[in-house]
């Protein structure tokens, strides 16, 4: 039996090992030549307290063994599965795991210390080498993430700046009808003039109604310039609040092209943390999507509704209009970058809207047909701060 032992002992790639009360090795097997490049009668006879001050063992892992050593004299506490670092032939760090286990007499006391020691050097090699691979993997994964939010702000403003030129048609919309009736004011008081008709009176009042179109067309200015406006904070709003700007901006455009536009208001008092003003894109890319669906398709009498609920968690702003509908096979596809059915259209509208609910206000964003058109719904946060509903 002795004799199998010792030849498994032989046939193992481990280090195993034995030493006194006094911690004074007086065993150890010959794999430490094989494993460490050490031969057995320099270890045999060493304590592992002058062991350990050789220069052998790491710093770092010295005074972790040390502890450990101690602790197993003191408490009689064994030693499992450690890992430390010796020297190997070559001069490099050989990873190790070593257990020891303290013997006790029947009163206790220490009598002799068995330890193992495995090579685990080709492990910590593959978890080396797994590490550079997943570090890999995040620093690619970094640079994808930057790159598409790179690219996403390159798209923003990209449709930044269509929405800049849609801007303008709208002020132009806007301005027409006080622009008509200033030249209208102008020309009464042209042709009173040389008719001796122009009193005190008279062109008071031209100037007080004139006064009042410019002033109503600089609101129109502020208003587009409160919308351009690149604040990306966070705030409590009331949604009715920022509907009714947002619908102020196209209401020029939607009588122009004689469409009826209904805000149906099913709970007043719904709030929610939005960004105002890029809410505001969001609503107006909509709003402007039906009055061109409506155009395309030549409905007689346009219209869109835009109705304000809330559930339990969400603010809901839905958006339908009788323009027609989306084709069937267009609706998975109509949040894709470039995807557009518009001959002059670049398609980053609904992309660029998708990425303000999910991605600014963590919120959702889904479309469906409806009879004789298309209904866009908007899950905004709800805010908590209930004393602005009050």
């Amino acid at each position: 039996m002795e004799a199998k032992i010792r030849t498994l002992i032989e046939e193992a790639n481990v280090i195993l090992w034995s030493a006194d009360k006094d911690y004074r090795v007086n065993y150890i097997s010959q794999q430490v030549t094989g494993i460490l490049g050490i031969e057995t009668v320099l270890i045999v006879g060493e304590t592992l307290f002058s062991l350990l001050q050789s220069n052998e063992f790491h710093p770092d892992d010295c005074k972790v063994l040390l502890e450990a050593i101690v602790k197993m004299q003191d408490e009689c506490v064994p030693v499992k599965n450690m890992e430390i670092r010796v020297k190997n032939p070559d001069g490099g760090w050989i990873w190790l795991s070593t257990s020891m286990t303290p013997i006790l007499d029947e009163n206790k006391f220490l009598q002799q210390i068995v330890g193992a020691i495995h090579d685990i050097s080709p492990q910590k090699e593959t978890q080396e080498q797994l590490r550079i691979i997943n570090k890999d993997l995040v620093d690619r994964v970094k640079q994808e993430v930057a790159e598409n939010r790179k690219k996403d702000l390159m798209l923003q403003q990209q449709e930044g700046m269509i929405a800049m030129g849609k801007m303008i048609g709208n002020i132009a919309h806007q301005w027409r009808q006080p622009l008509n009736s200033l030249a209208i004011i102008l020309m009464e008081l042209e042709d009173a003039f040389y008719h001796g008709e122009a009193t005190h009176k008279s062109v008071r009042r031209s100037i007080k109604h004139s006064n009042k179109l410019l002033e109503k067309m600089s609101h129109t200015i502020d208003d587009f310039k409160d919308f351009f406006k690149n604040d990306k904070t966070l705030s409590v709003n009331r949604l009715e609040d920022v509907i009714d700007e947002s619908v102020s901006l196209l209401e020029a455009s939607l009588i122009y092209h004689h469409i009826k536009l209904t805000i149906n208001i099913v709970d007043s008092h719904v709030i929610a943390f939005i960004h105002p003003g890029e809410l505001s894109q969001v609503i107006l890319c909509l709003i402007s999507n039906a009055r061109d669906q409506i155009l395309t398709n030549h409905i007689e009498q346009g219209e869109i509704t835009i109705e304000i609920d809330q559930s339990d968690k969400w603010a809901i702003i839905s958006i339908m209009d009788n323009g027609g509908g989306i084709n069937e096979n267009d609706l998975q596809k109509i949040f894709k970058p470039y995807f557009t059915t518009k001959p002059d259209g670049c398609g980053l509208g609904l992309y660029i809207t998708q990425l303000i609910i999910k991605q600014s206000m963590s919120g959702i964003i889904e479309v469906e047909n409806i009879d004789n058109g298309a209904k866009f719904t908007l899950f905004l946060p709800k805010s908590n701060c209930q004393e602005l509903a009050q």
